[in-house]
């Protein structure tokens, strides 16, 4: 699974953020950095954000809304909105410089994109070509920088300047797998067999999904049984299986057999394909054609699955 992102920001005060040698104006007072430093991991952001310290403790502020912002967009309020908000660590100080400011003190947002909810939100979207599976993730956050509270015993603030961040997050739901060396054999002769899993995990696997035995010939009628599932990165951010779009056996690149063609059983009638979407695992069945037999020797396999966030059979319209 891959993550590219982007953010653009859209500021309320355009000014580059440099604190004159002399008494410094309100502007500089109330700048926030035009370039908050912006990190990720896996599902998880950090904004961080440059300000004065003519800030103190709780003048600073924040809200997720949809792509178009607070003018254009909607502001996100529930947890079903996709996006699990994790908080604001606020400026130290409690006593404002009121002189000659500095550029030194920064307050930090973090947020995590849900994978329960996310396919369900309006900052969600997808591309479900098969083969090609891909999502896009968009959400905006407004950093605010506000006035203390009135002395009036309201505890109105009123919101000075601001900087607007639109993240998009691109992920690739889709990823090839292969089953590198399955062992076959006339009746009666034994030979090694050996698995490889990729970025999705395919392997030989028994009833119960799990691994199967790598060390038994299959002869000929033999059901072999493939299972298919996110790797333990993806599984950890909440990735569970989609589709398998394709799959095809082949031996020595000369006996080729189709298993999975576009997400359903081949048209030969040799294998069983048993995947719902939002299973953590995926499996089918294929008797392999008898020529795959006619000398020991070893056949490979390799296909392409896609994934979906969130699980427990959760369905995701193609439409």
């Amino acid at each position: 699974m891959k993550f590219i992102s982007a953010f653009t920001t859209l500021s309320a005060l355009a000014l580059a953020p440099l604190i004159s040698a002399q008494e410094s104006t309100l502007e500089e007072k109330w700048a926030i950095g035009e370039n908050p430093e912006f990190a990720y991991e896996s599902l998880d952001f950090t904004f961080t954000y440059t300000i004065t310290d003519f800030i103190t403790a709780g003048q600073a502020d924040y809200q997720l809304y949809t792509q178009g912002c607070k003018e254009e967009g909607t502001l996100l309020t529930n947890v079903t909105d996709g996006l699990l908000d994790l908080g604001l660590t606020d400026t130290p100080i409690t006593t404002a410089n009121t002189g000659i400011v500095n550029f030194d003190q920064q307050a930090s947002i973090d947020v995590s994109v849900d994978p329960t909810n996310i396919v369900t939100s309006p900052l969600y979207s997808e591309n479900n070509t098969i083969g090609d599976v891909s999502a896009q993730i968009v959400f905006c956050i407004r950093f605010g920088l506000n006035t203390p509270s009135f002395g009036d015993g309201s505890g109105t603030k009123v919101e000075v300047n601001f900087l607007e961040t639109v993240v998009t997050l691109d992920v690739d739901l889709s990823d090839g797998f292969e089953i590198a060396s399955v062992a076959v054999a006339p009746k009666d002769k034994l030979v090694r067999t050996a698995a490889q899993a990729y970025e999705v995990e395919g392997y030989i696997c028994n009833e119960e999904e799990m691994d199967g035995d790598l060390t038994a010939v299959r002869n000929q009628g033999a059901q072999i049984r493939v299972c298919v599932r996110p790797n333990a990165e993806a599984r950890a951010d909440g990735i569970y299986m989609r589709y398998i779009d394709s799959f095809t056996w082949n031996r020595d690149d000369t006996i080729t057999q189709e298993a999975v063609v576009d997400r359903e059983e081949a048209g030969n009638t040799l294998t069983s394909l048993y995947c719902t979407p939002g299973e953590l695992v995926c499996h089918f069945v294929s008797i392999l054609f008898a020529s795959f037999y006619a000398t020991p020797g070893a056949v490979a396999g390799s296909g392409i699955a896609s994934m979906q966030f969130g699980g427990d059979n959760t369905y995701i319209s193609d439409g």
